[in-house]
């Protein structure tokens, strides 16, 4: 399934939503998913490097590629997972929007 993710993500008043508190530009999809493919979570310690590297090369290739990527259903998983770790619902409602119903050709 191919993957836009530019999309800006917005609050429940329909504005556009910062980075962070220190990043004033718009958070995207692309930003929400590689964060949560890099980061490090307490219940994952023990993460085998093997792990560790796909993610690394996940969102190598999600800050990359500007046009719309093609992902396996495992790869969207894998997102969709770590995302819903590392966010809260607003971010995680949107973000899960698109993975789930990527763009049509």
């Amino acid at each position: 399934m191919k993957v836009d993710f530019s999309k800006e993500l917005i609050d429940l008043d329909g504005k556009t939503v910062d980075s962070s508190a220190t990043d004033k530009t718009p958070a995207t999809v692309r930003k929400v998913v590689c964060g949560a493919l890099i980061a490090s979570y307490p219940d994952e310690a023990n993460l085998n490097p093997e792990e560790k590297v796909k993610r690394w090369n996940l969102a190598l290739r999600v800050q990359k590629e500007l046009d719309p990527i093609d992902f396996k259903t495992d790869e969207i998983a894998l997102m969709k997972k770590l995302v819903g770790k590392a966010y809260g619902p607003m971010i995680v409602g949107q973000v899960w929007e698109v993975l789930e119903n990527g763009i049509s050709e």
